[in-house]
């Protein structure tokens, strides 16, 4: 669906981008969001993208998901490039039913699911001949995949996501954004972005913060983002007694407010691909503490560019947010250097590979 996760932001940074350097690009979305969430549709129309939603209500419904078929012979592209593994699985087979002109087909691998996916891996092996190229976003997504036989055939290589580096070079002024959320202007501050989902683990942030709130009283916790998990978050706040000590601020379209507020940027999850989240921190010059899992540990070096610990261990993620805390120089040297690696990832880098590997693969397959 078209909204504004991380591999959803992905797609709209590369097509907005692709569009500007004078292609034409069509994105499909295959499932309508909730009434109450945000659509990035119109965000996309603003910058000649064509938006089109399959309406799909459920993960069976094959008539709405086919009519991607007369879709892709209506637009006739060069190349149809697919994200998420519903979004794959529809593309290799709906490019075949188009017709006899197939488009090159490529598609990104965003994340190394902690879920048993034995299924899932099946069906890629069954299916994978039929794309040109297989991008996965980070090298332990494509280790990820390599170790549960879900490559695809034919070529595959690691495209890192990117972020826009210019809009993190001035965050908005810190005391305003915090009394904006009534945060005091002297709180130690830690906090995530996240969509509120199970895997994102900001319940283990939650319980980690409260281990260490008897002993930092100045301490606060800001949390931004929402999802299926935030009326559990809500309650969790409650029932530890942090009502007073946690902001619960919401989906932010723009975190740079978010990331100005904070001391220290934490991303907690079970399981990721290459996050824009701890990206955007990075390129804010935040300190950064991530969990050992795909993608995290390949954007943090630990105690270099941020601080590393295991998934789902609360006693490391609070022992890691207090060293931020108490070493002030040690904090700003890893948010320095986090600055700089972030230095890698801009969107004009993750653009220009993504566009000639389309080159590639129609070459490759005579498609000119």
């Amino acid at each position: 669906e078209l909204g504004f996760g991380g591999a959803e932001m992905t797609v709209y940074s590369l097509a907005t981008a692709l569009a500007a350097r004078g292609h034409a690009v069509h994105v499909a979305g295959l499932f309508d969001l909730p009434a109450i969430e945000r659509d990035m549709g119109h965000e996309l129309a603003d910058h000649a993208v064509t938006v089109h939603r399959l309406g799909m209500r459920n993960k069976l419904d094959l008539p709405r998901l086919l009519r991607l078929v007369p879709l892709i012979r209506r637009t006739r592209p060069d190349v149809v490039h697919t994200h998420l593994w519903h979004a794959d699985v529809a593309g290799r087979l709906c490019c075949q039913l188009a017709g006899r002109r197939r488009p090159a087909l490529v598609s990104t691998v965003q994340t190394a699911e902690g879920r048993a996916m034995g299924w899932r891996f099946a069906i890629n092996r069954l299916t994978g001949p039929l794309e040109d190229a297989s991008v996965s976003v980070s090298p332990s997504v494509m280790g990820f995949c390599a170790r549960h036989g879900g490559l695809r055939a034919g070529r595959c290589l690691v495209i890192p996501n990117g972020i826009d580096l210019r809009r993190f070079a001035e965050l908005p002024d810190r005391r305003e954004v915090r009394a904006r959320w009534a945060v005091p202007a002297d709180a130690l501050v830690v906090g995530t972005v996240a969509r509120l989902e199970p895997y994102k683990a900001v319940a283990d942030l939650v319980r980690a913060f409260a281990a260490l709130a008897g002993r930092w009283p100045r301490a606060m916790l800001v949390i931004a983002g929402s999802g299926p998990e935030e009326a559990s978050l809500r309650g969790q706040v409650q029932a530890l007694g942090l009502a007073d000590r946690v902001r619960l601020v919401g989906f932010q379209r723009d975190v740079r407010p978010v990331l100005a507020a904070l001391d220290v940027f934490v991303l907690p999850s079970r399981w990721e691909g290459l996050p824009l989240a701890t990206l955007e921190a990075m390129a804010a010059g935040l300190p950064v503490v991530v969990t050992d899992v795909a993608g995290s540990r390949d954007l943090i070096r630990h105690e270099r560019t941020g601080l590393v610990v295991p998934a789902g261990d609360v006693g490391a993620l609070a022992t890691a947010i207090e060293r931020c805390w108490t070493g002030s120089d040690f904090a700003k040297r890893l948010g320095r250097l986090a600055h700089q690696a972030a230095g890698a990832y801009s969107i004009d880098n993750m653009v220009t590979r993504y566009e000639r590997l389309y080159w590639e693969v129609l070459g490759a397959g005579g498609r000119r």
